[in-house]
């Protein structure tokens, strides 16, 4: 599969990882969070690289690579968070659409 098929694929699994925890509305494990950080971090920058040439969504994966990054955690409530996860899984979204588009 080449690039440009992985990455939707890839940003539409990230968004449903990002919706777990608003969808099943219980509190989920620390270690999950953790790995969702790890997750959204990579999954961003690398949605933002292949998204070079469209600068919104490059900005909106950058800002959420910094807010989810796992080396300098920013601490927020749970509701907070609920809200920026459904956020970021709505951003993901974005970005697969946008690559889907891109397509020749």
């Amino acid at each position: 599969m080449s690039g440009r098929r992985v990455l939707p694929l890839a940003a539409a699994a990230v968004a449903v990882l990002c919706l777990t925890p608003a969808i099943v509305n219980a509190r989920m494990s620390f270690g999950f969070y953790t790995n969702l950080r790890w997750v959204v971090m990579l999954a961003a920058g690398t949605c933002a690289f292949h998204l070079q040439s469209n600068k919104a969504a490059m900005v909106a994966l950058a800002v959420l690579g910094v807010l989810f990054n796992p080396f300098e955690p920013i601490h927020l409530g749970r509701d907070t968070w609920r809200v920026l996860d459904v956020a970021a899984a709505g951003v993901f979204i974005w970005a697969a659409w946008t690559t889907c588009e891109r397509r020749p």
